[in-house]
This record gives structure tokens, C-alpha cells and sequence, in this order.
């Protein structure tokens, strides 16, 4: 996600002082009056000698701000968080033959919280493609930000489950940033997460949570560690 706009002062403040811009106007980047509005997402690729190209757009933004995104099947799949100017939708694209994308789709309505409070952010697929996690403030949560999962299963996404207690997802648990499923080096899901928690202004805590026994159509974490 590549932005103009300098965010530093408006999380130091608390909201109180808006973003500033400072970056450079790269090629292809949209521009809003909103700073929320203002990021599109970007990708370089490692040359031979181990440097890394220019960042080019990479051709699948909106109108408004596109953030949170990752890639698997070679690139060709992509999943992230698009603004609609009043709220962010997970949605997933895939490449045309010719490079181009096609067209962002949104996973189906139990994913996204279209209410009035309702965020979700920082979707993670696994390398298959057949399980989405992702962080959301819904009501039928534990209090917070909490961390939800889905499957795929023939083409439709289940209803996201909360991942639920013991340790991740409580009422008093600082919110949820971010959370990663890791690979092996199969590529295959290793059954363990990276999640990062927010304490407070500029400072988080990255814990690797194992899941025990883990199958996707099981919801009970058996064995995190300690938080």
C-alpha cells in the first residue's frame, strides 16, 4: 500500500491532527482530498542482483483507499481491503491471461459487516486458497478487534467463526492488528498464526500462536500460547 500522506501525526495525536502529505506522487496513484481515501497498492519485484525494481501500480485499485493485500497462486490471485468511500470491503481478484485483473469480488455478505460500526481489515488467505482469516470489530465478537476465519469449500465461503478463547480473542486482550497464517516451506498451512496486538500508539506485540489439532471445520483453539 503506498499513500502520500504521512500518518504520524494524526496517530501521535490521537486523531486530533489530520495526516500530512509528504510522499512522493508516485505513477498511477489516485488522489483524494481524504488521506483515508488516498492508498493504492503496489507491488516491485527482485532483480537478479538481489536489488528491487521501481514500484508500479499494480492495477486493481479503486476509486478510494486499497490496502491490506497479499497474493497466492503465483500471483495470480489476490485478496485485499477496498474502500467504497464509506466503509472497506475484503474483496478478491484474479489475472486475466493478459496481465490485466479482472474484476474485484466481494467473498459473499457473511464476510463483510456492512453495519454502521462494522470493520474488517487484513485479510490473509492460505496458499490454497481455501482459508481466509481476517480481523473484524462485529458484534457477535468477544469485545474488540477480534481475529475470524472462513473456509472455502466448492466455491462459497462459510460463515466466519470467531476463533474464540482461551488467549486470542477476550474481552480485555488488547485489538488484533494484524494476523498471518505461516507456511511451511511445502507452502502448505504449518497450523500456526502470526498475530500482532495493539498496546497503544506506535507499539505491538508479535506473538506466534499455535493451533493444535487444527481442521477447518473446527473452531476450538487448543493449545496457544501464553498472551
Amino acid at each position: 500500500m503506498y499513500s502520500r500522506y504521512d500518518f504520524g501525526p494524526w496517530f501521535i495525536s490521537g486523531g486530533a491532527q489530520p495526516p500530512v502529505p509528504s510522499g512522493p506522487d508516485r505513477a498511477g496513484l489516485h488522489h483524494s482530498a481524504n488521506p483515508f481515501d488516498e492508498s493504492d497498492i503496489y507491488v516491485a519485484t527482485r532483480n537478479p542482483d538481489g536489488t528491487w525494481s521501481e514500484a508500479v501500480n499494480l492495477g486493481l485499485n479503486g476509486a478510494y483507499g486499497d490496502s491490506g493485500g497479499m497474493e497466492i497462486n503465483g500471483g495470480n490471485t489476490f485478496v485485499w481491503l477496498q474502500g467504497s468511500g464509506t466503509a472497506g470491503n475484503i474483496v478478491m481478484a484474479n489475472r486475466n491471461p493478459d496481465g490485466t485483473w479482472g474484476t474485484p469480488v466481494d467473498p459473499g455478505p457473511a464476510i463483510n459487516d456492512h453495519s454502521a460500526a462494522g470493520v474488517q481489515d487484513n485479510p490473509h488467505l492460505t496458499a490454497d486458497g481455501k482459508a481466509l482469516w481476517f480481523t473484524s470489530n462485529r458484534a457477535t465478537g468477544l469485545g474488540g478487534r477480534d481475529i475470524w476465519f472462513s473456509s472455502n469449500s466448492s466455491g462459497s465461503w462459510s460463515a466466519p467463526a470467531n476463533v474464540g478463547a482461551p488467549g486470542l480473542c477476550l474481552a480485555g486482550k488488547p485489538p488484533v492488528l494484524q494476523c498471518m497464517p505461516v507456511a511451511r516451506a511445502s507452502a502448505a498451512y504449518s497450523g500456526q498464526l502470526y498475530c500482532v496486538f495493539e498496546l497503544r500508539f506506535f507499539a505491538a506485540s508479535i506473538r506466534a500462536i499455535t493451533l493444535a489439532n487444527w481442521a477447518f471445520t473446527r473452531m476450538s483453539l487448543t493449545n496457544p500460547s501464553s498472551l
